[in-house]
């Protein structure tokens, strides 16, 4: 029988331990269940009394979601092979099956796969799922080996699905499994809570049929870190094991992946078979960053075909930059409410791996009892204590609610303010001992979760808020109550500004990070006359690696985190960035955004957005400058030994954020001159010496923001200010006066000339400027401009070259933006090909004109092409509002447009207004 099991791809029958393929007619079973399946949630109905003491058999067999009225038994509508399958059938309410303890026992250390047919008919709201794990030899269950698969329908049709277990746990004997057809149920933490009205099937079908367990090789993959985060010094080391019991010599593959998923290292190894199964690898990484390890165990040297078994894990290797600037670094948190306490105790030295100093975490979890709350407390004393002697900080939330808490006050609505407002005697006995261990070292109380800003719909808010404030008082010196946000919402009205409330803001991922200082404006302004802006911290979200490659998660988060520093917000938040392993230690996998977070959390840290430096089209250019210099104690290092590093005058200079915007140009060059040296760091804090060639420096920028510090800040905050106001310009054929500013950011007199070298064709009086500006004075300088009568309109670059002293010699060019149009005449025009012939084609060139102004206007308009006669056509008394339409023919002209322009334009009739563009081939339709 078990000679015909079908393996999985990349298994051989004989790793196969058990098949059930529920064709035991011949066998002489004639019972309505299979030979070692029980039904769920009914009477087991055998002679043996020892099967009840099993604690697992007791737990299963009194489930009262699967009501007995539910079909479970053999059945021979379909199956995949043989004459019988296992049936569930519901009414109303669950059917479900499981395998007794002891039918299937484990070889220690193995994994399994365990593999079925399934086949669904009538599921709507109902799923079907299988359920593995291992059992003690007590009869428990060992609850963190549980998977389950995926809730799948088949509609109809056979599908397989599978499970794995991974021999991790020392206490495992035998192996159990669920088969189940569930109905959806009441969510204990939903609004509702007991009053949640749930929909299940009446008439819903599942089969199972020729379930089977296979052995597998054990496959590890682990770093020398519990939390898979490397700090330099270090190198990341990786441990790799191949447990293979079965003697079978096997061919292991291990790669690693970038962030971007390319491959930056490779090995192959033997294993098994009198090679060793366990070895130790450092990879040859190309720099700081994420790194995914893939590790997969083949039975055939050449690796070809799907592997028998497969490992990932994730590592973070981080750079040993850090800033020392007291309070500062709080500004940047972890949050990780609801971590187990195990899982809790890896949170210091995950803190202190990334150089972070701030950590949200949970007073409770959901199970927590009155019973056991002291337990808990001996948790969050270790954290807190490891925290806070290490510089951090520590923020509890009052979230989750225990569930027994909850149940006993019937509040699903607004969990945690409807508790603290609620009769002290239910919530104190729980919430009274964490304020007496914690109150006087820990002042910032999180009054739920940002997950579920409800208290924005709270009419009574004020008042709950100083209500509560003064009921945690009496425990808490000054506490600092944050109050869950939404970044949709809007400020709240009628709020005491004198109460230190806090708003943890969430920011959903489906917010673009340019619009950031656009929602956080009415909190950073003075509100109701008070004193100060609203403080406010920021939960920063992006989408899933499910959804969005990791290249663009990381970029999202670093531009979130840009821009909402800009906009002043006091802290940002990143909520639990890991996974949790599979492994038998304790440990997480991180997050490629743990990875950027951290590190532009450094560069962040102790420094202010001074300004923006106008540069390329689409490129954003921040100044940051240190807020406190003299606190910045500890120096950054290049990576891999190079010995550079930034002396105290370097490191205490400012920085530059730069990254592309142009949709159109992924990547731009920049050639300008930063300073004497400059130093790119990009997100994960690989660092890169720029040279210098002909004075300049020269930088790519794409998307990816990367900074760059070492430079001479205030040569970039005089780049910053050079600007030209008003910066429209009419296109009227005449002189135009405008200003040119300049700010003088050194500490001396700033002395030189600047000489006036653009838009090429543009006539400048005066060409040339002698200049003297005192130290952090700004002079305005009048200038008249006039441009050829055949310029284009459009944006142009105002250019000026300066010379000049003020720190030390300096001859820079620097560049601001102006706008050629007209304020009164919207103008567009297309171009397009039309046949005239079997051999030629006609150029037609149609223009719209629109009077935007309010008076009327009399205009003509041109189109213009070499080896062409000009042609015009008479708009006369254009009322406002009004749009004419107006097309021009060029015959014959399809070759002469691949090598010229077409110039398109309107000019008034009696008067300087002009307005001209060019169309080539590429604006043809």
């Amino acid at each position: 029988m078990l000679a015909t099991a079908i393996a999985p791809a990349g298994t051989r029958p004989q790793r196969l331990v058990h098949w059930f393929d529920f064709d035991e007619r011949d066998d002489g079973n004639y019972e309505s269940m299979p030979r070692y399946w029980f039904a769920i949630g009914r009477d087991p109905q055998v002679a043996d009394p020892a099967f009840l003491r099993q604690p697992i058999h007791e737990n299963l067999v009194q489930r009262q979601e699967f009501p007995r009225f539910t079909d479970v038994r053999f059945d021979s509508k379909h199956t995949t092979s043989g004459t019988h399958a296992f049936y569930l059938g519901v009414n109303g309410g669950s059917a479900g099956a499981f395998l007794q303890n002891g039918a299937v026992p484990v070889v220690p250390d193995s994994d399994y796969l365990i593999t079925a047919q399934v086949r669904t008919e009538k599921l709507r709201r109902a799923g079907v799922h299988l359920i593995t794990y291992f059992i003690d030899n007590y009869g428990q269950r060992i609850v963190a080996s549980e998977n389950c698969s995926p809730t799948i329908n088949t509609n109809g049709q056979w599908d397989s699905i599978s499970v794995r277990l991974k021999g991790e746990y020392p206490r495992a004997k035998y192996i159990g499994i669920q088969i189940e057809l569930r109905q959806p149920g009441a969510d204990p933490a939903a609004m509702l809570g007991n009053h949640q009205i749930t929909l299940q099937d009446i008439n819903a079908h599942a089969w199972f049929d020729d379930i089977a367990i296979w052995q597998l090789p054990h496959v590890a993959v682990s770093t020398q870190s519990s939390i898979n985060v490397i700090r330099q010094p270090q190198r990341p080391r990786l441990t790799l094991n191949v447990r293979e019991f079965s003697g079978q010599r096997l061919f292991a593959e291990l790669v690693i992946y970038d962030h971007a998923l390319n491959p930056v290292a490779r090995q192959h190894r033997q294993v098994g078979g009198g090679e060793p199964n366990s070895w130790g690898w450092t990879p040859p990484l190309p720099g700081l960053g994420w790194y995914q390890v893939d590790m997969q165990v083949f039975t055939d040297s050449s690796r070809s075909g799907l592997p028998v078994s497969r490992a990932l894990g994730a590592m973070l290797w981080t750079s040993d930059d850090r800033y020392s600037s007291g309070d500062a670094d709080a500004c940047f948190a972890l949050a990780a409410e609801g971590l187990s306490n195990d899982r809790l105790m890896l949170l210091p030295s995950l803190l202190a791996a990334t150089g972070l100093k701030t950590a949200v975490i949970s007073a409770w979890s959901r199970d927590s009892t009155l019973a056991d709350l002291s337990a808990r407390q001996d948790y969050l004393d270790e954290v807190i204590f490891q925290i806070r002697s290490s510089g951090g900080a520590v923020v509890i939330s009052l979230d989750p609610i225990p569930n027994e808490l909850a149940k006993a006050q019937d509040f699903y609505a607004w969990p945690t303010l409807a508790m603290l407002r609620n009769d002290s005697q239910t919530w104190a006995p729980y919430l009274t001992p964490i304020l007496m261990r914690h109150g006087q070292r820990i002042r910032h109380w999180q009054l739920g979760s940002v997950q579920q800003p409800f208290a924005f719909f709270d009419n009574n808010l004020p008042q709950v808020v100083t209500q509560i404030d003064h009921q945690v008082r009496n425990l808490v010196p000054q506490p600092n109550l944050i109050l869950p946000w939404c970044i949709t919402q809007s400020r709240p009205l009628g709020m005491n500004e004198a109460d230190p409330v806090i708003y943890a803001i969430d920011v959903p991922p489906t917010m673009a990070p340019k619009h950031l200082p656009e929602y956080l404006r009415p909190w950073q302004t003075i509100h109701n006359d008070s004193s100060a802006p609203a403080r406010t911290w920021l939960y920063l979200r992006v989408p899933p690696a499910d959804r969005v490659a990791h290249t663009r998660r990381a970029t999202d988060m670093v531009l979130r985190m840009l821009h909402a520093w800009e906009a002043g917000t006091e802290a940002l938040v990143l909520d639990r960035p890991w996974t949790g392993a599979a492994e038998r230690r304790m440990a997480i996998l991180p997050d490629p955004i743990l990875g950027v977070f951290s590190s532009t959390a450094h560069r962040l840290t102790g420094r202010r957005v001074i300004g923006r430096m106008p540069t390329e089209d689409g490129v954003t250019c921040m100044i940051l400058s240190d807020s406190q210099p003299a606190r910045r104690t500890q120096l950054a290092t290049a990576p891999f030994g190079t010995g550079e590093h930034l002396d105290q005058k370097e490191a205490d200079r400012g920085m530059l954020v730069l990254w592309n915007d142009n949709a159109t140009r992924q990547q731009v060059p920049l050639t300008l001159y930063l300073g004497q040296q400059p130093i790119t760091i990009d997100i994960w804090g690989n660092r890169t010496k720029l040279k210098m060639r002909d004075g300049k420096h020269r930088l790519i920028i794409g998307p990816t923001p990367i900074f760059v510090e070492g430079i001479d800040t205030e040569l970039a905050q005089f780049r910053a200010s050079f600007k030209v106001q008003p910066h429209f310009i009419e296109s009227k054929h005449q002189p135009h006066t405008r200003i040119l500013w300049l700010t003088n950011p050194w500490t001396r007199t700033l002395t030189g000339q600047m000489e006036i070298v653009g838009p090429t064709g543009w006539q400048s009086r005066p060409a040339r400027n002698y200049l003297s500006i005192g130290p952090g004075q700004t002079i305005k300088l009048p200038v008249t401009l006039r441009f050829p009568i055949t310029e284009v309109a459009g944006q142009k670059k105002f250019a000026a070259h300066f010379q000049f002293e003020a720190q030390q010699q300096y001859a820079v060019d620097l560049t601001a933006p102006i706008q050629l149009g007209l304020h009164n005449v919207d103008f567009e025009a297309n171009m397009a090909l039309e046949a005239a012939g079997s051999d030629s084609s006609d150029v037609i060139v149609v223009t719209l004109i629109t009077n935007t102004g309010a008076e009327p206007k009399s205009l003509f308009v041109f189109a213009t092409m070499p080896e062409k006669a000009r042609q015009e056509s008479p708009v006369s008394r254009l009322e406002p509002g009004q749009t004419v339409l107006r097309t021009f023919r060029f015959q014959d002209a399809e070759k002469a447009i691949k090598h010229s322009v077409i110039r398109a334009g309107v000019r008034q009739t009696n008067g300087p207004d002009m307005l001209t563009i060019k169309l080539t081939l590429d604006d043809g339709q």
